[in-house]
Order: C-alpha cells, then structure tokens, then sequence
C-alpha cells in the first residue's frame, strides 16, 4: 500500500507500507520526502497520519522498519514518532565499498495509542498562529 502525500497540491512524499501481514497484524512501513523545500514539521504530520491509518484502519498491532545505521535523521525522525530499536542487521548492505548495518525498529499499536496523542498536540501547538501552512 503507498500513500502519496500532497501539500498545497504539491507532491512532497510518500508513505509506504509492505509485507502486510493480516494474520499477524504485522507490516513494514518506509517513507520518503522528496522536496526538502516543504515546510517544517510536515514530514512529523506524514508520519501521524500515516501510523495513525495502519493501526487505526487496517487494525495492524506492529510497524517495523530498517534503516541503515548511518542514517542518523532517519533514526532520529522513528525515535521522535516512538519506534524502539530491536535489533540489527550487521554489515548487511554495501554502500560506498563498506558493510553498513540495517538498524531493525518497531513501534506497537499500545505504543502509538499512547504517544501520538503527545506528537499531535505538538504538531498543533507547531502550527497555532501560522497561517501559511
């Protein structure tokens, strides 16, 4: 399943959710912004409206995704929506002549109950008071 993201009837990103599970209520998800022009904070509202879709619509119980360890503001951007690492993947892809490794995250849905309602009271204090978005 891939969401396409719009913003002032711009694309800017897209979600997208693989290996859906529907007996184990388990999938993957990747994400990808691709004007690094659009405004702060939409890339935090991507992903709550996303997470908030597969736990809430489609009745998934678990999120995971991989990202490569050196991709800090990828690990940082899953932190910050509440995903925990749960393992990794030692030098399991080349990338620039070196192994690098697949850092392995997930969040539940219990998890996401409980922090989006903090990360969607920040986004809208973000937003109060600017219009142009």
């Amino acid at each position: 399943m891939v969401k396409l993201c719009f913003y002032r009837e711009q694309p800017i990103g897209l979600v997208q959710f693989s290996q859906i599970n529907l007996t184990n209520q388990t999938c993957e998800w990747g994400f990808y912004i691709g004007n690094q022009a659009c405004p702060r904070g939409l890339g935090k509202i991507m992903g709550i409206l996303a997470l908030d879709l597969i736990f809430k619509e489609r009745q998934m119980r678990k999120v995971g995704a991989q990202i490569l360890d050196f991709n800090q503001k990828s690990l940082s951007y899953h932190r910050r929506l509440g995903f925990v690492e749960e393992g990794r993947l030692c030098k399991q892809i080349l990338r620039n002549q070196q192994y690098t490794d697949v850092v392995l995250m997930a969040i539940f849905q219990e998890q996401w109950e409980k922090h989006s309602e903090v990360l969607k009271e920040e986004a809208a204090g973000a937003n109060e008071g600017n219009h142009d978005r």
